[in-house]
Parts: structure tokens; C-alpha cells; sequence
């Protein structure tokens, strides 16, 4: 466990983000559109080494001076002006650089100067007219697929699959941690993996190919079933395309070279793929032996040269002055280079490209410390501290030096609980600093002893203390991070805060760089970027290292008194002591090996895990399934205290006769339990762990085939025991019964064997077949949906004809012989092809018909009239077709039934038509009785015809104006007066009848003929349009006087005359009950004393009440005259009749009628026009006023 780490610490001036940190490309460009110059300077220094090896492989190295200050002068500007890249500064450069340097070997750089349209053109295609050997990368599916990733993602796969650069090194550039680089290249990767199968899919040349594509990834991470490997397996022998897209899928950094490099550096830069392009402006924390150096000499000459080398850790971007760029660029370069000459040539890059005004070269400021192990000096030794927890003491302080310390305990948060086997377990570590400073830094490896792993979780899991949960990724890692170290609150962790992560590497020394893990985190490309990453405050991931069962915790800072919990997920694969190593140090601190007590993991218990092989049957027949049972399990199973469940494909059972297991069915279809046989082997000996028990399950099947091998089914294996059980899977197959039925199938014809109608027609197809299998058996044919079956059973080597009827006609098709045979009481069968045969119409119907035509005038148009009358058995389809000037018009198509006459009418839509012949289209369907179409429809060699005559309708008035005729008359029924007219028609320059219209009256005029049409007018009518075929002829004028009467409307009129007294006055009321359905205007008058009423508006439908107030007290009886008016025919009329009115003596004590006790008089007889005032013979002394 203990090491000895030599390590360097490199303090340098920073150039910071707005967060604090050291800023990325894409930082850097905001800056860069916001008017900051010396921003643009540091993007300069990252990476115009690069731009100048990528020239240089195309121009002289003097043209490549040239090449890259005019790429960079053209990305300046065009940041400036808001255009360029957002990200992915190198790529974008590294096509200006190219389509510069093809300008100069061109001779074209000096005299046409490029435009950012076209720059950004060249940016968006591949340079085929620049290099030709580049034609075809854009269309691969490797190319398609990283197109469609996003920036970012296509940014970090360039860095580090292309470049060959560290995550440690690329995490500046993209302002993450390397962790953070670690992830991100993670998800791009398996985005890219994932958009190779998309686009394979896409453009899979075949059906077969499509149905694998869905299946490659999981072929590549040897997750499929063994059935579904040999499938594919056996499809990439014989696919090309598929077999590239494995090779895809197993190195995406091999398709990310091979084709997107070219297309980026073109062919010609194809030297610098995998090369180590240059990343500048950085000082780096690097490992003993680098030989890195900050500009003093003493320092430099203790290292070796670190020129061309990598740097990566601690990110740094340069200040625009020029001590500030020599202090940087003798950091990264180790110091092979002098200070001041570097900072003289970045401050000349920068002047010539004009992006910031000449600035005088100052003293090169060096490093503010440097401490170092030289090479070969070793360190001190590695301290080991046995027992639960352990703590850590920095190193480095001089005798008599006071200094504050940091130690560090490392113990179980929970080591008294047992850990359970075969499920994820939390193995949860304690890192506390019992110090009284702060330890940065932290580095935790944890060793894990055999059958202890680190478990891929099966599903979301994370660390926390209280509330806080740190997520992680639903996927399985492939070798990926695992749960990060949860800080107690209160501690603070360096993830995210620019810490050196890894050192680089030295020129000629060894690539297994301190923190260059390549192992990547469990965070699918599917999930969200926020799903599988900590945030800023948490420390970063314990990743695997190239040492099985060792992981490496980077925690950062552990303030002191503060603890950091760290929780790894592990599976142990069965019970028992398991001692856990544990080694931690820090900034200062050498590293301590920690012998922790063993973790106890309980016992699992007795397992059975079965195994079998695939096996081939001869249909029927029968055949040993070998089963073998091994005891997986930490105890052991007892003899005869198992079983097994089969589940075996349709068709195959457990044979009746066996030798060492009896089965008895299960409940589910398919199904059997299977038990050793008392007194065999299997039956009486124990399984102890790792002991094999092998039986054979005699199974049998009758299922037949017309391949020479069939694929039956899986049979899996289940073992039954008092524990845990894993099953197997074995695929069954039989060889065919039916390996020759092929060879007998002759060849298949289809024919007429009668022509004619639905009831002669008959098509049949007929084949025949040799039995050359080796048994007897029953033949069939298959053709057109119909089948035929030979009667007698057919023994080996005889032929049978057969023929299937099909009705009227035989569509072309396939036809099959089918071949069954008895096996054991049951019947078996398979078909055999017998070939294609053609299409065969027997149907040749009769077209026997009478036509008729004539032309009729429909609605002031000509149309043509026909009629067809079908003298066939069989319906028919007709449309009759009219020429008519250069068109031809059509009727609808209707049936005509056998015996059935139908009338078809064309409307022409004009007013005349010359003469013709009518064409009637005759047609049938044909569908035979099980539902076979004609190829179209059936027609007769020839339709029938028939000819009509020319047409012309043109009606005529012969006078404008109309006459009267008779006298006028009052119809009471209808309340108008009537006037009768006549008009004179002419039709003579018409060959077709014409209806005429005028007022209510219509009269058809035959051709060539006039008449006189009499019509009835209602007063109030100005004009009458007299009509025809829808065109008014004239418009007539028929006013005339009104000749109405009214009288008295007895029928429909009902009065009831009343007299009372109202306020001690007589008051006379006749009730009007209004059933003439007009509205009248109603007075009551009596004229005898000229009193006159109120007038009303009397309703229709309703009783109106007329009123005559006298204002006396006495009157005697009289007649009173019901007065109605209404509007009629432009005039007031009036009718009214007399009623009479009986009397009244308003004297009595309350004012009422003194009249009323004695009888009325009798209303229906008419009294005396002057009744005397006082007659004789009354009782009492009004009597005269009471009559």
C-alpha cells in the first residue's frame, strides 16, 4: 500500500473568470465581442502552436507565419463584428487555417481577400475541389451522426479523441473540472454511439439490416441474449455495412480520426491526428520527473525540458501586458525557451495582428515558489498505520518552523453492520480532520479485496448528509464514477475550484499521469446535463484506476474539525470477512496506508445455477436435453433436495420413458417439474459448493418442417430448491420429415375449362405431384383461395393430378401443394411451393340490348332521352354518351337489370342541338363468387348506338301587352277583387314542346304552333313576367279598378247586445266576437238619440266590447247599431247591422238597475220602432222605462 509520491506546486498569476476561475474558449470569445483585446491574446497563445503545425503540413513553415496571423487577424475581426464561433474556437480555427494555406499554395492569398460570408461557407462544407480525397466523408454515417451533436459535445470529443489531450488538460479550455471533462466526454460519446445507430437505421440498405441496427449497441457491450448474438453474428459475415458500424462502436475515437479529422484538417493535416496539438498559456502542477520549471535558473536546471509536452491542471490564461505572457510562457515550456524572448514574440503576434498597441518588454517575472523532488532523489517512505481509523501528518516542516497542522482519521461510518451478499451495499468511510488547519487537497484510494466489487447500480443512487442528495445517472457506468464523497455541513470541497486534478507529463517520461483516469462517469447521453454530475459544491467522484479493486477519491479540502463522509457502492459475491484497504494524504501530507478492519458479509445460502446445450431432434422423435446443476452458493444443497422447472417450445414434451428425472406438468401451458429419481445418483449425493450435478431430460417432439433444420423454440431450465436459483436457456431445432417433399412438386397451370356468362364461365388451375418422401401420404392443392384434395392417399413414388376450381376467372398467384401424414394417432403436414400461375379469365357475357333516343326540352335546354332495355340474364352498366358540338357529354352510369328497361337523360344546357348519334357504353363488373375482379372492367367488342335529330326551343310573345277579359270580380273567400287577362304565345320557330308561365297559370305550347293563355290577376298587381325555360319573354302591365263589397259577415261575426247601470248612468254593450280572420275598426251608435260610443280595435280571433255611456239615470229600451271599418283594396269600407237594446232605471237604493226583477224581454223578437214611454198595466211605476 505505501508509495512514495514526489510532487511538484507551481504558483503562477492567473488570469480569471467572472467566477474566479481560469476562463474557457467560449468565456473568453464574450469577451473578445465586448471590446477586450487582451482576451483575444490568450486565445492566441492556447492555440497558435497548433494553427502552425496544421499550416505547415500544407504551406512552407515561412507561409505558415503568414498563414496563421491572417487566420487569426480574420477570426478577430469577425468576433468583434459578433460572427464566428461561440465555442469550439479550435476546429473553427483549424478550417480558416486550412482554407488559408490552400489560398497561398494556390497563389491566391494575396489577391483575393476572403469575407466572413465566405469564411463562414468554407466552415459548412467539406473542401472537395481543395482535396478530393475527402469526397465521401460527409455522407458516412459516422460524420452524419457527430453533425447532429451539439457543440459542446462535438468540442470535448475533438480535444480529447482527435488532439489526444487530457481531460485534465481540456478543462480550462471548456471552463470545467476534469471530472467535469471526464462526463461530458462520457454522454458525447455515447451520443455519437447512438447517432451512429440512428443514422444506420436511417440509410439501412435493407430490411434486414434494419432489423439488427436496434440491437448493435447491446452487441457491443456483450449484453445479448445468446440467440440474439449468433444472429447478428451471422448477419455481419454477410454485411459489410453492419460489420463497419460494429467496428464504429467499438472505437468511436477510431471514426472520430479516420473521418472527422480529415474533414477538419483535411487530408493533408492528417499528420497531426493523435499528435499532441499544442495547448499554450498554461502553468501545471506536474509530476517528479517533468522537469517543469518557472524561469529561474536554479529551477531549470534541476528539471528536464519540457518543450512540446502537454500541460494540464491548473489553467491559467495570460495577461495582455508582456510580463504577464513570459511569465506564463516560461511556466509551460519549462523553461527550454528564455522568458523574455517569448514574451517579445507574443507582444509582436499580438502588435502585428493589431489587436493591441506595442507594449515595451519588462523584466520576466518568475514563479512566486517552486517546490520540487528532483528525479532521482527520492522521497521519504510511505507511513502505514494499522487499526479502525488513522490519522495523517503533513510533511515538509523545517525544525524549530510553528506551524498549524492538519491531521486526518480514517474510519467506517458504520463497521459494526453486517453487509449483505449479492445486492449493492454502501461501504461508507469517514475522513475526518481532527487538525487545526485546513487540509487541501485530499486524495482517498481505497483498496477492495477479492469478491468485493464496486457495484454498477441498478438503478438512481447518490450520498448525502441531511437534505442533500448529490444525483447520479440511471445507466450502468462502463468503467464509470462512482457516488461522489458527501461533505458534512460546513466543509467545503475543491470539486469545481480549479485545484489541480493531474500533472503532465514530461518529454520522454511515462504517461500514466497522476489524475488522468480515462474512466468515465455512469451519466447516460440520454439524460439531461444536469442528471449524473455534482454541483460546484461537491467534491468530486471516486473513479477506478488501471489497478483492479482500487478507487481514487479526490475530496479537495477538509477544513479543519470538519469530517467528509464517502459512500461506494459494493456487491459482495458471497458471505464472509473481507478486509478493505484504505491510503489518504494531502497538500503537505505523505501518504498513509490504513489497515481497516475486515467488512463481514452474511451468508448468502445454498444456489443452483443450471446450465444446458442446444440440441437438434429428428422429427418426430426423440433426444437427451443435457442439464447441469452447479452449486453456487456459499452452503450446500442436499441430495435429492431439488428440482427442476422446464418450460420446452409447442411441440415438444418430456418423453415418456427416462432415465434419471420424472416430470409431472406444470400449471402454466408448456410446463413440467422434473425431479431426480429415487435410487439414481442425482437423488442420493449432496452439492457442496462448487459440485456439478449432470442429468439428461429425454424430450420428444412430432413437429414437422419443411426446412431441412427448424428452429423450434428455447427450452429454459429452472432449478427448485430451499435457496437461490439461476436458470438456463437452450434453443431446440428438428430435422425435417419433409427434406424431399420438395422434389415432387410439378408444375401448376391455370385454364378454361368452359367460357361464357356467370353461369357457364369456369376457371380452374391444375398441377401435379410425385410423392417422393418415404412414407404415404395425402395431397392437396392450394391455388386462388381454393383448394382441391386428392381422394386416396399416395404412396411413395406415385403422382396424383389435381385440379381447383376458382369460378369465373384465376388471379395470378402462387399455388401450394400441401402434404400431411398420421404420426401416433395425430396428423402432420407441410407445404411445399408449386410455383407461380398465371392470370386466366374465362367470363364471356352476352350484351344483348334495344336502345331508343329523343330529344326533349328540359327546363328551356335541349336534352337528349334514351332508353336501353337489357335482353340478357345478367345486370348490366350503362352510360350513355352524347356528342354535342366538339365535346362529348355522359350520363351517369346505371345498372340495368336482366329484363329491365332504363331511361338516361343528358342535358346539353343549350337551346339548340344538331343532330347525331347517341354512343350507349356497355359494362360489367365480373366479380365471380369469391370475390375475384377482372383486370377492368368487362366490355363488348362493340356498344350499341342510335341516332337523333337536331333540336331548337325558342319561345316568342306576340304582343307586349295583355288584354282583358270578362269582368271584374270580388272573391270574399280570398278578400280581393279578380280581373281576368290574356296574352298571346308563339312557339313556331321551336321543333320542341315549350311550357309558357304566366302569373299562376302555365300552359306547354307544342313546336311550331301559338296560343292565347288566359290569366287571373288580383288587384293591386302592376305587372305579370310571362316565362319560358326559365327567360322572362315580357313583363305585362294589369291594373284595373277594384270592384270589392263588403257585407255584413253574419257567418262569422257573433253580437250579444247588454244594458246595465255604471254609476247610477246606462251603459249600453255589445259584445263582437270576431271569426272573419280580419282585423275590423267597431262603434256602437244609438241613433235615435245620437249617442256614439268609443271606437275599438276589433282583433280576429278575439271578442271586443263596444260601449255607449248615456249619463242619465232612465232609459228606456231602443236600438243600438254595431258600426265595422277596415282597409280593403286601397278604401275604407264599412258594414253594420242594428240590434236592440232593452231599457233601464238606475234608481234603485245602491244606485242599481230597478229593471232587472222582472223578466227580460224576449231578445229574439224584434220590438216596436217607438214604444211608448209609460204603458198600462204595470205594477209598479217605471214599467215604461223597463220594456
Amino acid at each position: 500500500m505505501g508509495r512514495t509520491r514526489p510532487r511538484v506546486w507551481v504558483d503562477v498569476k492567473q488570469a480569471e473568470s467572472s467566477t474566479g476561475e481560469t476562463p474557457s474558449d467560449a468565456e473568453l470569445i464574450l469577451q473578445v465581442r465586448s471590446g477586450n483585446r487582451d482576451a483575444f491574446g490568450v486565445l492566441y497563445e492556447r492555440h497558435a502552436a497548433a494553427a502552425r503545425a496544421l499550416a505547415r503540413q500544407y504551406v512552407s513553415p515561412t507561409d505558415a507565419e503568414d498563414v496563421v496571423a491572417d487566420a487569426f487577424s480574420k477570426l478577430f475581426e469577425m468576433l468583434r463584428r459578433g460572427a464566428g464561433p461561440d465555442a469550439g474556437f479550435r476546429p473553427y480555427l483549424y478550417t480558416v487555417v486550412r482554407h488559408r494555406a490552400f489560398d497561398v499554395s494556390r497563389g491566391a492569398a494575396r489577391t483575393r481577400p476572403s469575407t466572413d460570408d465566405e469564411i463562414e461557407s468554407v466552415l459548412g462544407r467539406v473542401a472537395s475541389e481543395e482535396d478530393p480525397a475527402l469526397a465521401g466523408f460527409e455522407r458516412s454515417v459516422i460524420y452524419r451522426a457527430y453533425a447532429d451533436l451539439p457543440e459542446r459535445w462535438r468540442e470535448v470529443l475533438w480535444y480529447v479523441l482527435v488532439d489526444e489531450v487530457k481531460p485534465a488538460q481540456v478543462a480550462p479550455l471548456l471552463g470545467l473540472s476534469p471530472n467535469g471533462v471526464s462526463a461530458l466526454l462520457y454522454r458525447a460519446k455515447e451520443a455519437l454511439r447512438a447517432g451512429y445507430l440512428q443514422q444506420h437505421l436511417t440509410h439501412a440498405p435493407s430490411d434486414t439490416c434494419r432489423s439488427v441496427n436496434p440491437l448493435l449497441g447491446g452487441y457491443v457491450r456483450e449484453s445479448l441474449s445468446k440467440r440474439e448474438t449468433a444472429k447478428i453474428s451471422e448477419h455481419l459475415t454477410t454485411c459489410g455495412t453492419c460489420s463497419a458500424l460494429v467496428l464504429e462502436l467499438h472505437d468511436v475515437a477510431h471514426g472520430m480520426k479516420t473521418v472527422i479529422a480529415p474533414l477538419v484538417l483535411g487530408a493533408g493535416g492528417l499528420a497531426l491526428v493523435g499528435a499532441g496539438a499544442q495547448i499554450g498559456g498554461f502553468a501545471v502542477a506536474a509530476k517528479a520527473g517533468a522537469g517543469a520549471a518557472a524561469g529561474g535558473a536554479p529551477a531549470a536546471s534541476a528539471g528536464v525540458s519540457a518543450a512540446g509536452t502537454f500541460s494540464g491542471g491548473v489553467s491559467s490564461a495570460v495577461s495582455a501586458t508582456a510580463g504577464a505572457v513570459a511569465s506564463a510562457a516560461a511556466a509551460a515550456t519549462g523553461g527550454s525557451v528564455a522568458a523574455g524572448a517569448i514574451a517579445v514574440a507574443a507582444v509582436g503576434v499580438v502588435a502585428a495582428l493589431q489587436i493591441a498597441a506595442p507594449a515595451e518588454v519588462g523584466p520576466v517575472p518568475v514563479a512566486d515558489t517552486v517546490v520540487t523532488t528532483p528525479e532521482n532523489q527520492q522521497g521519504p517512505a510511505t507511513e502505514t498505520v494499522d487499526g479502525g481509523s488513522s490519522p495523517v501528518l503533513p510533511t515538509d516542516v523545517e525544525p524549530g518552523d510553528t506551524v498549524t497542522r492538519a491531521y486526518l482519521v480514517v474510519g467506517y461510518t458504520d463497521a459494526a453492520t453486517p453487509l449483505l451478499p449479492r445486492q449493492q451495499q454502501e461501504l461508507s468511510f469517514t475522513i475526518e480532520n481532527t487538525g487545526e488547519a485546513a487540509a487541501t487537497g485530499t486524495q482517498l484510494e481505497i483498496t477492495l479485496p477479492q469478491g468485493l466489487t464496486v457495484a454498477r447500480p441498478d438503478g438512481p443512487f447518490g450520498t448525502g448528509v441531511g437534505a442533500r442528495l448529490v444525483q447520479a445517472a440511471l445507466q450502468e457506468p462502463a468503467q464509470g464514477a462512482y457516488p461522489a464523497a458527501t461533505p458534512t455541513p460546513g466543509a467545503t470541497t475543491a470539486a469545481g475550484s480549479g485545484t489541480a486534478a493531474g500533472s503532465g507529463t514530461a518529454a520522454g517520461d511515462s504517461a500514466d499521469a497522476e489524475g488522468e483516469t480515462q474512466a468515465m462517469p455512469d451519466s447516460s447521453p440520454s439524460t439531461p446535463d444536469t442528471i449524473g454530475l455534482v454541483d460546484t459544491d461537491a467534491p468530486a467522484a471516486c473513479l477506478p484506476t488501471e489497478l483492479t479493486g482500487v478507487l481514487h477519491c479526490t475530496l479537495g479540502e477538509i477544513p479543519a474539525g470538519q469530517e467528509l463522509r464517502v459512500v461506494v457502492p459494493v456487491r459482495a459475491a458471497a458471505g464472509g470477512d473481507y478486509p478493505v484497504g484504505a491510503e489518504v494524504w494531502a497538500d503537505g501530507m505523505e501518504p498513509v496506508a490504513v489497515d481497516l478492519p475486515g467488512r463481514t458479509v452474511s451468508p448468502f445460502g445454498p444456489e443452483l445455477t443450471a446450465s444446458t446445450e442446444s440440441v437438434s431432434l429428428a422429427s418426430p422423435g426423440t433426444a437427451a436435453l443435457p442439464v447441469r446443476l452447479t452449486s453456487t452458493g456459499d452452503r450446500s444443497v442436499v441430495g435429492g433436495g431439488w428440482a427442476v422447472d422446464v418450460t420446452l417450445p409447442n411441440g415438444v414434451t418430456p418423453a415418456s420413458a427416462q432415465s434419471e428425472l420424472t416430470c409431472a406438468a406444470g400449471e402454466l401451458p408448456n410446463a413440467w417439474r422434473c425431479i431426480p429419481i429415487a435410487g439414481t445418483l442425482a437423488a442420493a449425493a449432496d452439492l457442496s459448493p462448487g459440485a456439478v450435478a449432470d442429468v439428461a431430460l429425454n424430450i420428444a417432439t412430432v413437429t414437422p418442417s419443411t426446412a431441412a433444420y427448424t428452429e423450434l423454440g428455447v427450452a429454459n431450465i429452472r432449478p427448485v430448491l430451499n435457496g437461490n436459483a439461476h436458470s438456463a436457456s437452450a434453443t431446440l431445432g428438428a430435422t425435417s420429415a419433409w427434406a424431399d417433399a420438395a422434389k415432387g412438386a410439378g408444375p401448376v397451370a391455370a385454364t378454361c375449362e368452359a367460357t361464357g356468362g356467370a353461369g357457364v364461365a369456369k376457371a380452374v388451375v391444375t398441377g401435379s405431384y410425385t410423392n417422393t418422401t418415404k412414407r404415404a401420404v395425402w395431397v392437396a392443392l392450394e391455388a386462388a383461395g381454393e383448394k382441391a384434395t386428392h381422394p386416396e392417399a399416395l404412396a411413395p413414388g406415385a403422382t396424383a393430378r389435381l385440379t381447383v376450381p376458382d369460378g369465373l376467372r384465376v388471379p395470378a398467384g402462387q399455388a401450394t401443394y400441401v402434404l400431411s401424414t398420421d404420426v401416433e394417432g395425430s396428423s402432420y403436414s407441410t407445404r411445399v411451393p408449386a410455383g407461380e400461375h398465371q392470370r386466366q379469365d374465362c367470363y364471356v357475357p352476352k350484351w344483348d340490348t334495344e336502345t331508343s333516343v329523343r330529344t326533349i326540352n328540359q327546363g328551356g335546354t335541349v336534352a337528349v332521352q334514351g332508353t336501353v332495355t337489357n335482353r340478357t340474364d345478367e345486370t348490366m352498366s350503362v352510360v350513355m354518351v352524347v356528342p354535342v358540338g366538339d365535346t362529348m357529354m355522359e350520363s351517369p352510369r346505371l345498372p340495368v337489370a336482366a329484363g329491365g328497361t332504363v331511361p338516361f337523360t343528358v342535358d346539353t344546357k343549350r337551346d339548340q342541338l344538331a343532330g347525331g348519334n347517341v354512343t350507349f357504353r356497355l359494362s360489367r363488373e365480373g366479380l365471380d363468387a369469391d370475390g375475384d375482379a377482372p383486370a377492368e372492367r368487362v366490355v363488348p367488342r362493340a356498344n350499341p348506338t342510335a341516332p337523333f335529330g337536331a333540336a331548337r326551343i325558342a319561345p316568342a310573345v306576340v304582343s307586349q301587352t295583355a288584354s282583358t277579359t270578362g269582368v271584374c270580380e270580388f272573391d270574399p273567400a280570398e278578400d280581393r277583387s279578380v280581373q281576368m287577362f290574356s296574352v298571346i304565345v308563339s312557339n313556331k320557330e321551336s321543333t320542341l314542346p315549350v311550357q309558357f308561365h304566366v302569373g299562376d297559370v302555365s300552359r306547354t305550347v307544342q313546336g311550331g304552333e301559338t296560343a292565347k293563355i288566359e290569366y287571373a290577376v288580383a288587384w293591386g298587381t302592376g305587372t305579370v313576367d310571362l316565362r319560358a325555360g326559365g327567360t322572362v319573354l315580357a313583363t305585362l302591365p294589369v291594373e284595373f279598378e277594384s270592384c270589392a263589397e263588403l257585407t255584413w259577415p253574419a257567418d262569422d261575426l257573433g253580437v250579444t247586445v247588454t244594458t246595465e247601470c255604471v254609476d247610477q248612468q246606462v251603459r249600453h254593450t255589445a259584445l263582437v266576437e270576431n271569426r272573419t280572420g280580419r282585423g275590423w275598426l267597431g262603434v256602437l251608435v244609438r241613433e235615435s238619440t245620437g249617442d256614439v260610443g268609443a271606437e275599438a280595435e276589433v282583433a280576429a280571433g278575439q271578442t271586443t266590447p263596444l260601449v255607449i255611456d248615456r249619463h242619465v239615470l232612465m232609459s228606456n229600451g231602443g236600438n243600438v247599431t254595431v258600426r265595422l271599418t277596415r282597409e280593403l283594396e286601397g278604401d275604407k269600407r264599412t258594414v253594420e247591422r242594428t240590434f236592440w237594446a232593452k231599457g233601464a232605471a238606475c234608481l234603485g237604493s245602491d244606485g242599481g238597475d230597478v229593471c232587472t226583477s222582472t223578466p227580460p224581454p224576449d231578445q229574439g223578437v224584434t220590438p216596436s220602432a217607438s214604444p211608448s214611454p209609460m204603458r198600462s198595466g204595470r205594477s209598479w211605476p217605471w214599467g215604461g222605462y223597463c220594456d
